[in-house]
Parts: C-alpha cells; sequence; structure tokens
C-alpha cells in the first residue's frame, strides 16, 4: 500500500474513534491528524475538507459492496435483499452519519452505485430516469430507516414491500 493510502486510512481511522467521542461538527482538522499521527499538509494534500473522509469512507465501502455483488444477478429482488444485508453489516458507520445530520454525505455514492446495480437487470435497465429517482429514493431512505434501527430486522419483508411497490 502506498504512504498516500496509508495516511487516508489513518485519518479514516481517525475519524470515526473521534465520531464516537463528540459531535462532527465540534471535531477539528487539528483534532483528526493528532489522532492519526500525521501533519496538518498531509491532510490537506489528501482532502480538502473533513467531510472528504466520510465520502471517501463510503465509496470505498461501496465499491467493495459492488464487488461483492453475484454478477449475474438478474432479478432486483436479489439485488436488493444483498444491498440490504451489505449495508446492515456496515450501519453502524451509517448511524454515525444520520447522527450527525451527514446523511447527504451517502446520497451520491449511493445513487451512482445503485444506478449500475440497477443497469444489470434487463428490466430496470431501461427505467427512466424518474422511475430509478423513485427506486433510489425508497432504497435511500429504506437504508437511513434501517441504519436508524439497533435491533435485527427482518430483510426478507423489507425486500418483499419494496418488490410489491416496484413491480
Amino acid at each position: 500500500m502506498k504512504q498516500s493510502e496509508r495516511s487516508k486510512k489513518w485519518i479514516e481511522e481517525a475519524l470515526f474513534v473521534l465520531l464516537k467521542q463528540k459531535p462532527f461538527s465540534k471535531i477539528t482538522i487539528t483534532d483528526i491528524t493528532k489522532k492519526a499521527g500525521v501533519a496538518r499538509l498531509t491532510f490537506y494534500r489528501n482532502f480538502a475538507k473533513k467531510e472528504d473522509i466520510l465520502q471517501y469512507h463510503f465509496d470505498n465501502i461501496f465499491r467493495e459492496y459492488l464487488s461483492s455483488l453475484d454478477k449475474n444477478i438478474t432479478d432486483i429482488s436479489t439485488a436488493i435483499r444483498q444491498c440490504l444485508e451489505f449495508w446492515a453489516i456496515h450501519k453502524e458507520k451509517a448511524k454515525i452519519l444520520v447522527d450527525n445530520n451527514l446523511q447527504y454525505l451517502l446520497y451520491k455514492p449511493f445513487r451512482k452505485y445503485l444506478n449500475i446495480v440497477l443497469a444489470r437487470s434487463k428490466k430496470y435497465s431501461t427505467c427512466t430516469n424518474n422511475q430509478k429517482n423513485f427506486i433510489l429514493g425508497g432504497m435511500f431512505f429504506t437504508f437511513l430507516s434501517i441504519s436508524k434501527v439497533d435491533c435485527k430486522f427482518n430483510l426478507e419483508k423489507v425486500t418483499n414491500d419494496i418488490m410489491r411497490i416496484i413491480k
């Protein structure tokens, strides 16, 4: 791993440690660089602002999600269920964003990767932008509501509820 990637990882890890201690709005670049053990210049070589750290983190998670998908998914129900299963694993960090009113940082990568997933399905690859936006919005807000729940939820029921609407 290159030094710049290691530095990004250290900065990312430092931010999430700090987020367990105080709100995002109270965390400074100095707090992050001290916790990460890097110079302020290193931070600015890799990120313009602290929100960029979260974008970097969730973009990596979305890429991981995409690579974890079965490349031969032809039905949207399976794709939705796999999406929910994947995010159930990562919901703690998503909850941190929701708790800090930063869910907007998830929207851009969520949209990008959901469009890639939809394009893999013959039926949904021909959706209009309005239809894709409806599916995206529904999935995004379902994901956000699931990230707020501390207990286990029934993935199959959530998937079936979504499918009854979009069939």
